[in-house]
């Protein structure tokens, strides 16, 4: 299947090889007339045949040749250079003809057969070549002097066989009788060398190449069909060999259209191209685009600023800054073009425009644009609306300063490393934790080099395990160093901090100071301690009971009154049942009256009776509705 990009070129050389294989059905089925032979003014013709295709293969070499520069495939050099020695062939080919003067040696039939086939050879050979041989530049400058002396070197070497050892070629033609088997033979092999190219071009043009592989296909198409007329002739100048010779025209003529659409047409076409689409985005862009001299004379503008600009469509001709812009934001513009003329460029100045959208900040661009020597310089300004970034970054900004003095504020301390757990940032409270004068001079820092560097491992073991699993570790107490050499109690929580992509970046941590709490309940601890020693030495006992919930709390040596063991689920039944039931239902009735009594009554544990004497105060929660 051929590609659809070689279809429609294909399609118009398929169309002309059909017609030239007509022509060949056509010659073959008429006879040759008698008066065909030997033609009186084949000459001439002959002559201008041959001139037409010295001056096609001369401009392939032109074309090829002066192509070296632009970055285009070696193949259409070697073609040039293969054509320019297939041109000088050609001309001594039409210089020995039968009947021209004498060319160095007498002019004859088999000299001109003998130049003939050398540059059917050549041309066919070098066709073969480039169908197979990929499309790349040369990578060296001086491959291309190499390619021409090679075949300008092969030429000279063909002039001398020809010209003064004709001996060493075999006989190619017999007067009255016509070709040899040699030159048939010969003829044959080019047909076949074309054919094999005509193959392979049609299997790749399956795919897009970098070439115009139609003209190149209908080139060695058209050699094989001119290379098998001159297997028929018998006569140099009967009618196969001048339709040949009209043959051989064609087929380098669809060599210098491939050439020419390689190396001329196609990089127009893409230029072209590329102008469409580059005005298409010009149009497109939301900026506004100016092309401008140093007096702000206006000379192009894009269609973005005719819309935002309001400027009717037609009427760009001869306005000026001052036409498109208010005071403030001419004098913006001109100044940037002041510092491009002076800088080669300006970029970053910002100023307010007003427009269709209202009054809004932008910001320009300045570039200069090459120009011919002698033409004023112009210059390329770039408008870009920026007052939703500047929107943007006041919000953000804001915000960042409200984030900060939260920060700065809080109670807490807080802090940020990186995954190698080094600190990038703090807040003041914790800055006075380490001793600093300021959170900057935290920056870089590690535990090592701070007050609490004795409890270094443990901190940084638990902030990798952090950043390693991304789970937090939330309100955990743990011991910290001050710089006085005192140990506080710290109350912390640890989360994974992640960058724009998710990706685990540090770890925030937060802490609270609770020494204080922790020496409270420590001392809270001590006296309830003491509490329950006094107690038991006194045989004294303390319960409290929460009617509202049902709760039941008691120092130990209450509970032990009761024979209740420690840590059992305490309620007024778990009690009752150890009272004496002669004394339980007025004891109970009191306890669930919530009026405070004084009363004694009898406890039995273990078989064991003891009297006890309760009092009971009602308290109320000033908070509890």
């Amino acid at each position: 299947m051929i590609h659809p990009v070689h279809r429609p070129e294909l399609t118009r050389t398929l169309v002309v090889l059909a017609f030239m294989a007509a022509g060949i059905a056509v010659a073959w089925l008429i006879p040759t007339v008698p008066q065909a032979r030997g033609l009186a003014d084949y000459l001439p013709l002959h002559l201008l045949l041959e001139t037409v295709s010295i001056v096609v293969a001369a401009l392939v070499f032109a074309i090829g040749w002066n192509s070296h520069g632009t970055g285009l495939p070696s193949n259409v050099l070697l073609l040039g250079c293969a054509f320019l020695a297939v041109a000088l062939l050609d001309f001594s080919h039409a210089l020995s003809f039968a009947g021209m003067p004498d060319y160095v040696t007498p002019s004859d039939p088999e000299k001109a057969i003998a130049f003939w086939l050398v540059a059917r050879a050549l041309a066919a050979v070098a066709l073969l070549v480039v169908t197979i041989r990929p499309w790349r530049p040369f990578t060296r400058p001086a491959s291309r002097f190499i390619l021409l002396g090679a075949f300008l070197g092969f030429a000279v070497l063909a002039h001398v066989v020809v010209l003064w050892h004709p001996e060493v070629i075999p006989h190619t033609f017999v007067p009255g009788v016509g070709l040899t088997p040699f030159k048939v033979g010969a003829e044959y092999a080019v047909i076949a060398i074309s054919l094999l190219a005509a193959a392979i071009l049609w299997r790749r043009m399956r795919d897009p190449l970098p070439y115009n592989a139609a003209a190149l296909f209908g080139a060695v198409c058209a050699m094989a069909m001119g290379e098998f007329l001159f297997t028929l002739y018998a006569d140099v100048t009967d009618g196969f060999n001048l339709l040949g010779h009209v043959y051989k025209v064609i087929c380098y003529l669809f060599i210098y259209g491939a050439i020419f659409v390689s190396t001329v047409e196609r990089p127009y076409r893409q230029l072209r191209d590329s102008q469409g689409t580059l005005q298409a985005t010009l149009d497109a862009l939301p900026d506004l685009l100016f092309e401008m001299d140093l007096d702000g004379r206006v000379y192009d503008l894009n269609e973005s600023s005719t819309e935002l600009l309001a400027v009717p469509p037609g009427t760009t001709d001869g306005l000026t800054a001052d036409d498109l812009f208010d005071a403030e934001a001419a004098g913006a513009v001109m100044a940037a073009l002041t510092e491009a003329r002076d800088t080669g460029g300006s970029r970053g100045r910002q100023y307010q425009l007003t427009s269709t959208q209202g009054r809004r900040w932008h910001e320009l661009s300045v570039a200069r644009k090459p120009a011919e020597p002698g033409q004023p310089p112009r210059y390329v300004v770039l408008s870009h609306d920026i007052d939703v970034r500047l929107r943007a970054e006041a919000e953000l900004a804001s915000s960042r300063d409200l984030l900060q003095a939260v920060i700065d504020t809080a109670p807490l301390r807080i802090f940020w490393k990186d995954r190698n757990l080094r600190y990038l940032g703090c807040n003041p409270a914790f800055a006075r934790d380490a001793g600093l004068a300021s959170p900057e001079q935290l920056i870089g820092m590690d535990e090592y080099g701070l007050g609490w560097r004795d409890q270094a491992e443990l901190y940084r073991a638990d902030d990798r395990r952090v950043i390693e699993t991304g789970v937090p570790l939330l309100s955990y107490d743990e011991p910290q160093t001050t710089p006085d050499g005192s140990t506080i109690w710290l109350r912390t929580s640890k989360v994974a901090l992640h960058d724009s992509t998710g990706a685990t970046s540090g770890v925030l941590g937060i802490y609270e100071d609770i020494t204080d709490r922790k020496r409270a309940e420590q001392a809270l601890r001590r006296s309830e301690a003491a509490l329950n020693v006094a107690q038991a030495i006194a045989r004294v006992g303390s319960w409290h009971y929460d009617l509202a919930h049902h709760r039941f709390e008691g120092s130990a040596e209450a509970l032990r009154m009761f024979g209740v063991a420690p840590g059992t689920p305490l309620d007024l039944d778990i009690l009752a049942s150890a009272i004496h039931p002669d004394d339980r239902d007025l004891t109970l009735l009191a306890a669930r009256s919530g009026e405070p009594f004084d009363r004694e009554f009898r406890v039995v544990v273990d078989g064991r009776t003891s009297w006890i004497h309760a009092r009971v105060k009602v308290e109320v929660d000033p908070l509890d509705h």
